[in-house]
């Protein structure tokens, strides 16, 4: 069957709705093009490959204020895994429970969070088209932002989609716990606080990807995008504010790694989404830093934002050469 074609300008990547971003349609060397040499070109052509890869294992589901969502075929095997691996830590007894958080609330968290990306994009004078739901999160495609303040924005929207939805998950868990927020209940006994407990984990759901992609400035989560972002509108130049990025998102993915493990151990059963989504932030990571050493950092979308300033900085200012002389005659004569 014929599948449909990724749009062709910025990409951006969602990892349980953290961003990383690349442009279709911009100058970024590739080795198909002949412009530039080793890892640069190997990284744009990787990721043509990858999100070519992602819509292949894709099917459509709805349209929402003109945005196309579609799923990847795992997507239903991934949350079928979860409840199983979440129901195992209560005897089993919770799988009603689990199926419901990590399939329809996880599933309407991340949705929510990359309309609010689309949304903010189209705010920004940019483009939103599709979004595709993936194992570990989406991928929200916009572009049209030529600047750094609005890709802030945009960054920033996500992860605040979550703020009111925990406030009512947490008035809901406060409902029908007799006012408590608390999940001191077994999850498969619905006289026991079924809806206290799944209430309050949904509560839980939207305050960890909340603080995991917001709070972590780690590319390229939202967090690392706002960092870029920063030191850019702080006139850093594109070289300089990837290396302070990658060298601050390094330790970052290594702790996520090592945890992932320590809970791996600990019979954790968030500890192999864990340890895929810490290699899956390094491998970006990775790419990025071949982009810096190959001088090519400034040509990626997000940190060619930083041409924003660049072009609009004033000439320096050109001294009159018989001033100039006459200040030398002074000073002489002195």
């Amino acid at each position: 069957p014929n599948q449909p074609e990724p749009p062709t300008n910025r990409l951006t990547q969602v990892v349980m709705s953290g961003v990383q971003t690349t442009e279709k349609n911009a100058e970024i060397p590739t080795a198909e093009s002949g412009h530039g040499q080793g890892g640069a070109g190997d990284f744009s052509s990787l990721e043509q490959e990858y999100t070519s890869n992602q819509f292949g294992w894709s099917f459509p589901l709805c349209t929402v204020t003109g945005i196309t969502i579609r799923a990847h075929w795992l997507l239903p095997l991934v949350m079928i895994f979860s409840a199983f691996v979440g129901a195992g830590k209560d005897g089993g007894s919770g799988f009603g429970a689990e199926l419901l958080l990590y399939g329809p609330i996880l599933f309407c968290a991340v949705l929510v969070h990359e309309l609010c990306h689309c949304w903010a994009a189209r705010k920004c004078g940019g483009s939103a088209e599709q979004i595709l739901l993936w194992p570990l999160g989406g991928l929200a495609f916009i572009g049209n932002l030529d600047s750094a303040s609005k890709d802030l924005k945009v960054a920033v929207a996500g992860p605040l989609s979550h703020i009111p939805q925990i406030f009512l998950f947490m008035i809901l868990t406060a409902i029908v716990n007799s006012g408590k927020v608390t999940a001191d209940s077994v999850p498969g006994k619905p006289s026991n606080g079924f809806w206290g407990f799944l209430f309050y984990h949904a509560m839980m759901i939207h305050v960890s990807l909340f603080a995991f992609n917001l709070l972590l400035p780690c590319y390229p989560l939202d967090g690392g995008r706002v960092l870029a972002d920063a030191l850019l509108m702080a006139r850093f130049s594109a070289e300089k504010a990837a290396k302070i990025v990658v060298a601050i998102s390094v330790p970052i993915g290594v702790v996520l790694i090592v945890s992932g493990f320590l809970l791996l151990a600990e019979g954790n059963g968030a500890a192999v989404l864990t340890i895929v989504v810490a290699l899956w932030l390094c491998w970006q990571i990775k790419a990025l830093w071949v982009m810096i050493s190959s001088d090519t950092v400034s040509q990626h979308p997000l940190f060619a934002n930083a041409k924003e300033w660049e072009a609009a900085a004033p000439p320096a200012p050109v001294q009159d050469p018989a001033a100039h002389s006459g200040a030398d005659a002074a000073v002489a004569a002195v």
